[in-house]
């Protein structure tokens, strides 16, 4: 899940790291996103049904800790609405000052 309130950092960002360390910052994440997006396309090939994160934590490390898994999982994208909700204040100044 990718968020928004990282297009509107960027201007902090460029502030403090200047415009050298933000592509640096974008370039270094971008390498960590492919070989995530990697990964999952190797475990999509390999176990191809229904379920991600609980189907291959199931196959990993066993019912326990999938079922852990699972709701962390449902717990972090459940939170992940008030963390971008935080750049929703940002969006409106910007939009209107």
């Amino acid at each position: 899940m990718i968020g928004w309130s990282w297009v509107l950092l960027t201007g902090h960002w460029v502030l403090n790291a200047g415009s050298v360390g933000t592509l640096l910052a974008f370039a270094v994440g971008g390498v960590i996103i492919a070989f995530i997006g990697l990964t999952y396309a190797e475990l999509a090939a390999a176990m191809p049904k229904a379920g991600g994160e609980h189907v291959y934590t199931l196959a990993a490390l066993g019912p326990v800790w999938s079922f852990v898994c699972t709701w962390a999982l449902l717990m972090a994208y459940a939170t992940v609405c008030v963390f971008e909700s935080v750049a929703l204040p940002t969006a409106i100044e910007y939009l209107f000052p």
